[in-house]
């Protein structure tokens, strides 16, 4: 009983919800036939709603044509219920709105909604009753696939879906950034969705995203990732639990590299997923890692340890053109925790490999700078001593000035060289004198500028 009432609260339609009160009230008072013969009238009520919403909310031109025949049957004959049966007929055409095994569950429901409507006596001189068994069955079935299922998700809600996703995103304009435009699209119908439809729709996308490989897909695989995100954090509890119960489900990915691709971009924004991964899919990340440039440094899980994915990021000129990944990792990710000594490190050797002032610009703006506090004072002295040893960047020491120029001198100071400390450096020493010596008489000449005479 507390099952069905927690079913009943689902309910979607609100007048729906106020005529299945007198469903219950017969079910609890154990009258099963009046129990059985109002669901029948809930039931068909709650159908025509929906089709109503599909024709006026979502213009539906069938539902529109159903709608317009059905009102004519009832206006043409007021006390007929031939409508019924025809409104039951349009539905089972009409795959899109409910499976035909739901028509059928809805025929049965008929069947014995007549047997306790009308004087059908056995052989025995007794009213047909149905038993509390087959009352609960027929109660929770339509309860669960019809009067707490909004309209547009009885049966191809995925489809739909699709077809919006791809309005809002486009195919290629669509970039990560954009995630809250999805989420705030979709959250109107995620707040219609009971748990069940929830889970059919992303066990639907994660097969479309990650499995079938076809036209339409992969022109909308990237937003549909997206979706799969927004999903997961929409209700992340209850599909952990998916994941959990439906591991096969979800390694049935293809082995087509782009596809894999996406799933280690997803991986990369929700590392706990790593966990629901069989071998077979690891191993398949691990054989393409190499495959896509930015993969080597989002899909750090593709290698067989953390230090491999760092000497491999220091030693790959191309992979220091995305430095964004590389910050975002060493900040936000626990994986590294561990490992910050050898991934800063990693990034001072990137900076010290620097080939031309513009490289080392970048490196030192987008990898060294971003993480200034995080530096002991040991890691910058290797950063200047080593620096002697590349003339791109002695050279450029005597072109640094404004911004460049003061952040240098700022890592220096946050982590307290002194001169004493680089004297040996003699090319960045003189670097050091010359700004200093710049920064002073900067002081006096701002001082003097200042006195009252």
């Amino acid at each position: 009983m507390i099952d069905l009432f927690e079913k009943y609260e689902k309910i979607y339609n609100a007048k729906t919800k106020l005529y299945f009160e007198e469903v219950m009230s017969s079910y609890n008072n154990n009258n099963y036939r009046a129990a059985i013969v109002m669901l029948y009238s809930v039931v068909i009520y709650d159908i025509t709603v929906k089709i109503k919403e599909l024709d006026e909310i979502y213009n539906q031109e069938w539902a529109k044509k159903t709608i317009k025949e059905i009102n004519k049957l009832r206006e043409d004959n007021p006390k007929s219920s031939e409508w019924e049966k025809t409104l039951i007929e349009k539905i089972s055409q009409q795959r899109d709105f409910l499976s035909l095994s739901i028509v059928e569950g809805i025929n049965h429901l008929r069947e014995i909604r007549n047997q306790c409507a009308h004087p059908a006596i056995d052989n025995n001189d007794e009213l047909f009753t149905p038993n509390k068994y087959e009352t609960d069955a027929l109660l929770c079935r339509m309860l669960d696939e019809i009067l707490t299922i909004p309209a547009m998700f009885t049966n191809k809600i995925t489809d739909y879906l699709t077809e919006q996703i791809s309005k809002v995103a486009g195919y290629s304009e669509f970039k990560w950034k954009d995630r809250p435009q999805l989420s705030k699209t979709f959250n109107k119908y995620f707040k219609r969705m009971n748990d069940k439809v929830f889970i059919k729709v992303f066990k639907d996308m994660w097969k479309l995203t990650f499995l079938i490989s076809n036209e339409e897909c992969d022109k909308n695989r990237f937003a549909n990732m997206i979706f799969i995100d927004v999903m997961l954090r929409e209700r992340h509890t209850l599909i952990l639990e998916e994941l959990k119960n439906e591991k096969e489900y979800f390694n049935k990915i293809s082995n087509d590299s782009n596809i894999i691709r996406f799933l280690c971009i997803l991986i990369y924004q929700n590392n706990y997923l790593l966990s629901f991964l069989e071998d077979y899919t690891m191993s398949l990340i691990k054989s393409i890692k190499y495959e896509a440039l930015d993969m080597q440094l989002f899909a750090w899980f593709a290698f067989d340890s953390i230090d491999e994915y760092i000497d491999n990021f220091v030693k790959n000129p191309k992979l220091h053109t995305m430095p964004s990944i590389l910050i975002d990792n060493y900040k936000n990710d626990a994986t590294f925790e561990q490992h910050k000594d050898k991934y800063r490190k990693g990034l001072i050797d990137i900076y010290l490999g620097s080939p031309d002032f513009d490289s080392a610009d970048k490196s030192f703006d987008n990898l060294i700078y971003p993480i200034k506090n995080d530096f002991s004072k040991n890691e910058i002295l290797y950063l200047i001593s080593n620096s002697e040893n590349n003339s791109q960047l002695t050279r450029r020491y005597g072109y640094l000035e404004g911004a460049r120029k003061s952040r240098l001198m700022e890592l220096i100071d946050i982590v307290g060289i002194k001169e004493e400390d680089i004297k040996q450096c003699k090319k960045f020493y003189q670097f050091f004198k010359n700004s200093k010596d710049a920064d002073s008489q900067i002081n006096t000449d701002i001082e003097e500028d200042d006195l009252p005479f």
